[in-house]
């Protein structure tokens, strides 16, 4: 039996339906150009949403709550996009360090870092028209901290935030012997046998440590904190938030959190996803003055 073909008007509509929006997402996805190294340099040009997943991978457990992940996904995101306008170099957007954020290249294996980036596809968070710098961090250790009181002037009250309890970095020790100190007094310009003394000079109203001071024989140095993490260790002075105790051949520093404490808290959204909290509602916590938008012009979803 002779079968009448499908009119070719519903031949075109098909293929417009099907094959169009690949067509339009290949011409219109933003790449990102990630630093892989800086000596020598090596750069990496990806999709934005693949970088995402690779980000996903670096920075956050992946056995987490999918909740955080999509949450995490949104907040990466929106970071991007405004190294994205605001590049580190003009070879590169972002590096591939905790100095933006960590990159992973294997995530886009993992079925639920796919998810948590397919299902946020091309949301960001917004203040006014553009992304902004959507920071976080591993854990505040109760207490989150606005972004100009780390990185410029002023004293915007703190949040209170009892969800990252179980965060191992909550509260924390380091012990810094004061001969381990000298050793890098001359890259501060001092130099001598021994500090004197070192104290916390600036502090923000959560109580976090802006500035110190250190005092030897050659004069006194005043030291950022960021600074004086940098060069420490991120990974030793976990974050800005600590009393420091001078015993006789060392400084003993006591802690909470890890991290700078601004924006969303990995641990915090991991706490509130155990709790019930969707992805919407971490990040409105997180950040209160934000709304959450498509970005991408299309808003098509990856295969």
């Amino acid at each position: 039996m002779f079968q009448r073909p499908w009119p070719l008007f519903l031949l075109l509509i098909g293929c417009a339906t099907t094959q169009a929006p690949q067509r339009a997402l290949f011409q219109e996805e933003t790449t990102i150009r990630v630093a892989l190294q800086k000596e020598p340099l090596k750069v990496s040009e990806i999709g934005l949403e693949e970088y995402l997943m690779g980000v996903l991978g670096g920075e956050i457990p992946r056995e987490w709550p999918l909740e955080v992940l999509k949450a995490q996904a949104v907040a990466a995101r929106t970071y991007t996009l405004y190294r994205k306008q605001n590049p580190r170099s003009e070879f590169y957007d972002l590096e591939s360090t905790v100095e933006d954020q960590v990159f992973g290249p294997t995530g886009k294996k993992d079925k639920k870092i796919h998810q948590a980036v397919s299902e946020t596809w091309g949301e960001v968070l917004k203040k006014g028209e553009e992304p902004f710098t959507a920071y976080y961090h591993s854990c505040c250790g109760g207490r989150l901290e606005e972004a100009s009181t780390i990185w410029a002037k002023g004293e915007e009250p703190f949040v209170t935030d009892s969800y990252c309890t179980a965060c191992p970095s909550y509260s924390w020790e380091e012990e810094i012997s004061k001969s381990e100190l000298v050793s890098l007094l001359a890259d501060w310009g001092l130099e001598a046998d021994r500090p004197w003394s070192l104290k916390i000079s600036l502090t923000t109203q959560s109580g976090r440590a802006k500035e110190l001071v250190l005092t030897t024989s050659s004069g006194t140095k005043k030291i950022s904190t960021n600074d004086f993490r940098r060069r420490l260790g991120y990974q030793r002075i976990k974050s800005n938030w600590f009393e420091i105790e001078e015993k006789e051949e060392v400084y003993l520093f006591r802690g909470h959190g890890s991290g700078h404490g601004v924006g969303l808290c990995q641990w915090g959204a991991k706490g509130m996803a155990e709790q019930g909290l969707t992805y919407q509602e971490i990040l409105k916590f997180y950040y209160p003055d934000t709304t959450i938008e498509k970005w991408h012009p299309l808003s098509v979803d990856p295969e």
